[in-house]
């Protein structure tokens, strides 16, 4: 099923609030503050507020660096990013008539 833009839109700022409260959660759970993390990244500390808030994503080299900064493995986050997309969809899904939904595609 196609998307219309509207949904594509809305979909891209609920991805991004959920991964940012998933990074929000991990780095509370490593007793970092934004300001900790901002530094380690060598930016500053709204650029975090703004992907913890969801007002921003984060490209693949802001990724490694996040990583870096939670002193974690790059892919960790991305495997974060991912479980976040699943959840997502598999909740759009129920939300879909049967008929609709989506093929399951193997990552290969």
């Amino acid at each position: 099923m196609k998307r219309s833009r509207l949904e594509r839109d809305q979909r891209y700022l609920d991805l991004d609030a959920r991964y940012g409260r998933r990074l929000a959660e991990i780095r509370d759970s490593q007793g970092l503050s934004q300001q900790q993390v901002a530094d380690e990244m060598s930016y500053e500390r709204p650029f975090v507020s703004k992907i913890e808030h969801g007002h921003r994503h984060l490209n693949a080299c802001e990724i490694s660096d996040y990583a870096r900064a939670l002193d974690v493995d790059p892919l960790f986050l991305c495997r974060v990013l991912l479980d976040v997309v699943v959840e997502y969809d598999s909740s759009a899904l129920g939300r879909q008539q049967e008929g609709d939904a989506p093929k399951d595609v193997a990552l290969k």
